[in-house]
């Protein structure tokens, strides 16, 4: 196992590990066991983090999506709402607060003049999925746009939490990475205080670094309400932005949830449009989940669906579209459903337009699903072309009914938040496909009921 070779290895050359040697004291037999070898559990990776907190009906979260943080108070016993962007870059973004309504499990945050001020939806008071209104200014991965088209943007958030500390062994957590749609792990641990914070194999699915260090040291602390654990800034991180170090900054809350987000400093930086990059996850569960156990609840969530056209100058462009979705069990190991039909929370969900299966387990990693399937409808057949054009994670067909649809290959993660499921997929649909190589990705952030 990758871990237990690069620890015998450092033992042999007596090279320091950081942060490892600090905690080995403190370290049962049966952590080691499990962190070097894998040991099974029948627990999941959040009974090592702080007991569970009671939930609250007054809630603040924060997140990141398209450069900036966001912050978002849910008060459930008040039935009101409030959220805004944090960071500013020189430009006035739009803060919304008002009054929810629940309906279908989402929280609805209404219309003010005939435009929608968003939608949300909270699991246990620990995250929470914002999609802000339209006139939400945001910076979108080509420049900056003031007035939002609704639906055209999605913030997973964590709760706001004071810096913890993990007192029962290192933690593995698994998210996934909204610039190349795959899955990666790292392993953490701190210190008593949880003031200090250790890293270690911060890699991709094929084990790849993904911030150039595999491991480096971190530091919590608490910032505009929110506990930020911010990496080491004398290491070199993989530049985002020419002559920007672009030091990685996670948000932890205890109960398992957690987002890392790189952002740059300026809009523009060097005379380039700045990029920005933000991982979404949670503990890894330490017995890996099957697919009957996933696929035998119903979940609810939202859908970011990223859309590739060709502009008026001839660029390949993309634009993001959300909506809120409902996937039931399908049998057969399999999850159904699709969006509320325009976007009306009072409506039936269609059953059909999406099949989820989460196929095999990824062994090397709990809670991980690498053959994940998404089967769409595919009315104007663009599966087939897309697939003459050398697009190799697809597969076209008819089903029973007779009907063209299309299979994309990608990346289901699993695990428990404040003991429910979360997932989250990564898949393509070629519903949308102009034909050519450039495969629509979409991302399903689903929490149970």
């Amino acid at each position: 196992m990758k871990e237990t070779n690069k620890f015998i290895k450092l033992i042999e050359s007596g090279m320091q590990w950081k942060g490892v040697f600090r905690l080995l004291p403190a370290l049962s037999l049966l952590v080691l066991c499990f962190w070097l070898a894998g040991c099974s559990s029948n627990t999941t990776s959040s009974s090592r983090l702080p007991s569970t907190t009671t939930v609250a009906s007054k809630n603040t979260y924060v997140g990141s999506q398209d450069p900036g943080i966001f912050t978002m108070t849910l008060d459930n016993s008040a039935d009101t709402f409030a959220y805004q962007q944090t960071t500013n870059y020189a430009l006035t973004t739009t803060s919304q607060s008002g009054s929810t309504t629940s309906t279908s499990g989402f929280l609805d945050f209404g219309t003010s003049n005939g435009t929608s001020l968003g939608k949300a939806i909270e699991l246990g008071g620990s995250m929470a999925l914002l999609r802000p209104g339209a006139g939400t200014a945001y910076l979108g991965r080509y420049g900056w746009s003031t007035s939002i088209v609704l639906g055209r943007y999605l913030i997973p958030m964590v709760a706001e939490s004071s810096c913890f500390a993990i007192s029962n062994g290192p933690v593995r957590y698994v998210f996934l990475d909204d610039n190349t749609g795959s899955y990666g792990t790292f392993v953490v641990s701190t210190d008593s205080t949880g003031t200090n914070w250790y890293f270690t194999d911060v890699v991709d699915s094929s084990g790849n670094a993904l911030l150039g260090p595999e491991e480096f040291n971190a530091t919590c602390a608490e910032s505009n309400g929110a506990a930020v654990v911010t990496a080491e800034s004398d290491l070199t991180y993989t530049s985002l932005n020419v002559g920007e170090n672009d030091v990685p900054a996670f948000y932890f809350h205890p109960n398992g949830g957690m987002f890392m987000t790189r952002n740059p400093s300026a809009l523009t930086i060097n005379g380039n449009k700045a990029v920005y990059e933000t991982w979404v996850g949670f503990a890894a569960p330490t017995s890996a989940p099957t697919a009957s156990q996933l696929t035998s609840t119903s979940y609810r969530g939202f859908m970011l669906e990223k859309i590739y056209f060709v502009d008026s100058s001839g660029y390949t462009d993309q634009e993001y579209l959300s909506y809120p979705v409902l996937f039931t069990p399908g049998g057969s190991n399999t999850l159904v459903g699709g969006p509320y039909p325009n976007d009306d929370l009072t409506q039936t969900p269609s059953t059909t337009q999406y099949t989820l299966s989460p196929g095999s387990a990824n062994t090397a990693v709990n809670g991980t699903f690498t053959s994940a399937t998404l089967t769409t409808l595919d009315p104007q057949q663009a599966c087939g072309a897309s697939i003459a054009q050398g697009t190799t994670n697809l597969t076209d067909g008819y089903n029973s009914a007779g009907a063209a649809i299309c299979t994309g290959t990608g990346t289901m993660t699993a695990s428990q938040v404040d003991g429910k499921n979360v997932l989250f997929v990564q898949n393509y649909d070629a519903t949308y496909s102009d034909g050519g190589t450039d495969v629509p990705s979409v991302t399903f952030y689903l929490f149970a009921e």
